[in-house]
């Protein structure tokens, strides 16, 4: 249900522009700060955890109180200013609960299907945001928002009533030997370290830029072709429809088909959907294929990660990443958009070759017995030391 409810205010915050523009009499470049300041914050947060170990038992309520609140300043704040510091509470909150959640799960048994599982609440989320925030739109308020708060408050209740799994227990049974013997050898030199987490934070990198931008600049694409704003909307959700579909079937066929192998497919089929859309009719087609492609993406990165040895460290680097991607994108976005946006689905494919270079990278490194074992030996060195002092 977290994952649900971060889908919603988070994919809410765009749509909700307008309605922030009116409430705070200031325009769209002004008011996009609270996107900015949600994302910085998310940012910090997988930055803050790849540099220093927090315990899960304890980031997890705190998160929790931090997420409630800053939706809630979101919904009450009159002016820009408050709105745009509690974008960043709720951004940097969210970071925390999504890292601390992906790594958890990603080392139980079938971390695969299971992170895949959350990760489909979260785009199933993503879904609802839009709808929502089109009916707040009329009533002048962002009651989404509202109803979020109220959903978290209910998951803290929860939350001091359940057991959550360790992030920080040893991986899973499954772990390839390759890693094992990495892990066990002591190559924790810094060359050693950077090999082996390199294809991972290039791989999450381009898609920050892919989810991102998709999610942002699709439907300046869909209106270059004629079709109007809102029915842009409508495609834009079958985009998010089919990364939900996509992430809810991988459990399907997770347990027989290798990470890699399932990442390296839907980031060709990505590719190849991108192109298509380019094709005014085909479009419409085309960004639902997409979604279909690009949603195993993320989660079953980060369980492959895992896998190969990763702790918290490593998965708070790669998903540093990939809000790095989610930061850089509107630079790198910005000839497309202005000069010649039909070419736009071009440039995210371009993305999506990078993507798969990152990912051919990662599989013949994990394949040759490579792995990210070094990194989480240090890791491990470091937090004895921590206890020792």
């Amino acid at each position: 249900m977290v994952f649900f409810l971060i889908g919603i205010s988070q994919s809410s915050l765009g749509p909700l522009l307008s309605l922030y523009n009116d409430r705070f009499d200031v325009g769209t470049p002004r008011s996009s700060l609270l996107i900015t300041g949600y994302f910085a914050g998310a940012l910090l947060a997988m930055l803050t955890a790849s540099l220093v170990r927090l315990s899960g038992r304890w980031l997890f309520p705190c998160a929790l109180t931090l997420y409630a609140a800053g939706n809630a300043g979101l919904f009450l704040s009159p002016w820009l200013g408050p709105a745009a510091a509690s974008a960043t509470m709720a951004g940097l909150s969210a970071g925390g609960l999504i890292l601390y959640t992906n790594t958890a799960f990603a080392r139980q048994d079938g971390g695969v299907a299971l992170i895949n599982l959350l990760n489909g609440m979260f785009a199933s989320g993503t879904i609802v945001g839009p709808l929502v925030a089109g009916w707040s739109i009329g009533t002048g308020r962002p009651y989404g928002l509202l109803a979020v708060t109220i959903g978290t408050v209910f998951c803290h209740r929860v939350s001091r009533l359940r057991h959550w799994p360790a992030e920080d227990g040893p991986p899973r049974s499954d772990a390839s030997p390759g890693a094992s013997d990495h892990t066990s050898s002591g190559a924790s030199s810094g060359v050693a370290i950077a090999r082996s987490i390199a294809p991972f934070l290039l791989l999450y990198l381009c898609y920050g830029v892919l989810e991102t931008g998709i999610g942002g600049w699709a439907a300046t694409h869909l209106e270059s072709q004629d079709f109007s704003a809102a029915n842009a909307a409508r495609i834009l959700a079958a985009f998010w429809a089919g990364t939900a579909i996509a992430k809810f079937a991988v459990p399907i066929y997770a347990a027989r088909t290798p990470e890699g192998k399932i990442i390296l497919i839907g980031l060709a089929g990505t590719t190849a959907a991108l192109a298509l859309a380019t094709v005014p009719h085909a479009s419409v087609v085309a960004y639902a294929l997409t979604g279909l492609a690009l949603g195993p993406v993320f989660p079953t990165g980060l369980a492959w990660l895992v896998r190969l040895g990763g702790g918290q460290r490593a998965v708070g680097m790669a998903s540093a990443s990939s809000m790095a991607g989610s930061v850089l994108v509107p630079v790198l976005i910005t000839w497309p958009v202005t000069h010649a946006p039909a070419t736009i689905p071009l440039f995210f494919s371009a993305a999506g070759v990078f993507a798969m270079a990152a990912a051919s990278w990662a599989w013949r490194s994990a394949r040759s017995g490579g792995g990210v074992g070094a990194f989480t030996l240090e890791q491990r060195s470091d937090e004895s030391e921590e206890h020792q002092h």
